[in-house]
Parts: structure tokens; C-alpha cells; sequence
């Protein structure tokens, strides 16, 4: 959620152009996130180094009684790039 944190998977529920939500994992800070932004990244379905990281604004959050931890984001990139995104997210799901 900021600079001084490592890489954490999450997970994506939903996706359109503007924005998505996901299952934020490993340590999310307590208190008030909506405002934060973070960098999703989503890897290339041929498992090489290229892939795409997205910035993000934390629209959202919301705590299961699980633990779990849900977010719903806007995207901050040109148009292009969340249409490569969403493209390939898409594929990810074919594969």
C-alpha cells in the first residue's frame, strides 16, 4: 500500500476499464485505506518476465469476518494500458 512495502499476491474478482476489485493478501494495515494507492501487477500468461503493472486508488475496502480483505480500486493509466489489462486478464482466464 505504499513504497516501503513488498510484493504481495492478491487476488482479482472483477475488472472493467476503469477500475477493479480484489482480495488484497498478505499484511493490509489497519484504519482507513480509501485514498491509498498501490501497483497491481498481473503476469504474462507465457510465463516470462513481461507481464503489466497497473497503478491504482484505493476506492474502497472492505473486512470479512475471515480476515479477509476486499478492495475495490480505480485505475489511474492512459486508457491503452487498461485496455491491455483488461486483454490480458481475459487471457489469463482462457488459459
Amino acid at each position: 500500500m505504499d513504497t516501503d512495502q513488498e510484493w504481495c499476491r492478491c487476488r482479482l474478482l472483477d475488472i472493467s476499464l476503469d477500475g477493479g476489485v480484489i482480495e488484497l493478501g498478505g499484511a493490509v494495515p489497519d484504519g482507513a485505506l480509501a485514498e491509498h494507492t498501490l501497483v497491481l501487477q498481473i503476469d504474462s500468461i507465457a510465463d516470462d518476465e513481461i507481464g503489466i503493472t497497473m497503478p491504482a486508488t484505493v476506492l474502497r475496502v472492505e473486512r470479512g469476518g475471515d480476515g479477509s480483505v476486499v478492495s475495490e480500486v480505480a485505475f489511474s493509466a492512459r486508457r491503452e494500458e487498461r485496455m491491455l489489462l483488461h486483454l490480458l486478464v481475459r487471457l489469463h482466464e482462457l488459459v
